[in-house]
């Protein structure tokens, strides 16, 4: 068949099939960025606090800070997870 001015050659739904794979391509590039994202991001979440531990005391501290817990609380807490009685 000669090349056809009309549909430039690009007859039998083709074109449909290069649109659909188009924005396949544009979706996993996305999925791409997004996830490399989130990979690079997820060790620094803390690191403006200046540690990224999260261990009891840290913890015990968060809760004093929101006020979960008294003072009080926080010293018996503190005490009995330093190993104080």
């Amino acid at each position: 068949m000669p090349y056809d001015v009309h549909n430039q050659g690009m007859g039998g739904g083709w074109w449909a099939l290069m649109v659909i794979a188009m924005i396949i391509f544009l979706a996993l590039c996305v999925f791409a960025l997004v996830a490399l994202s989130r990979h690079y991001n997820h060790g620094s979440s803390g690191s403006l606090v200046g540690h990224t531990s999260n261990g009891p005391v840290d913890i015990l501290n968060e809760r004093l800070a929101r006020g979960e817990v008294t003072e009080e609380e926080y010293a018996s807490r503190l005490s009995l997870l330093r190993g104080q009685k």
